[in-house]
């Protein structure tokens, strides 16, 4: 599985490979990857209606293609990033499991796929000793709408008196 001086066989790269690949250029050629992959449907009557979509063993295939065209990995090191993680994506995807999932999902299926082993970005952390402007402001300008409501009222009904 190794792959030059990476033992891991290049598969901490797939993520950074899905990220370089945004343009449109690059989504027309995955959904050249994902029509030569899918199945044609048919319709109530049992002819074709011209409908395709994607059924999971397709799929898996064809994610190992394009991992294989986009990321510099070993052969063993896709199909274990794939055994690893392709089910996990799939169910994501396929939440009834039917077995197939519509062509306009397959594009988002593989871009999480790819970045299954992406890091995570962190989440800043919030000092509990910090003093919120906005919460103290607002809760101090609710506190003096109630006290003056309270208090305007009365003094309404005095002046009115």
């Amino acid at each position: 599985m190794a792959l030059g001086n990476d033992p891991d066989g290049g598969i901490n790269t797939i993520a950074a490979s899905a990220a370089m690949h945004q343009t449109d250029d690059d989504r027309r050629w995955l959904e050249g990857v994902f029509d030569r992959y899918s199945t044609g449907t048919k319709g109530t009557d049992g002819t074709p209606n011209g409908d395709r979509w994607l059924e999971k063993y397709h799929a898996s295939l064809a994610c190992e293609e394009i991992i294989r065209t986009w990321a510099t990995v070993s052969d063993g090191a896709v199909e274990k990033f794939v055994k690893d993680h392709f089910d996990n994506t799939w169910n994501r995807w396929d939440q009834y499991t039917v077995g197939h999932i519509d062509m306009a999902e397959a594009i988002p299926m593989v871009r999480e796929l790819m970045d299954s082993l992406a890091p995570s970005v962190p989440q800043p952390t919030k000092n509990p000793y910090e003093f919120d402007y906005y919460y103290n402001s607002t809760s101090k300008a609710n506190e003096i709408l109630l006290k003056g409501s309270t208090s305007g009222t009365s003094a309404t009904s005095a002046d009115s008196g």
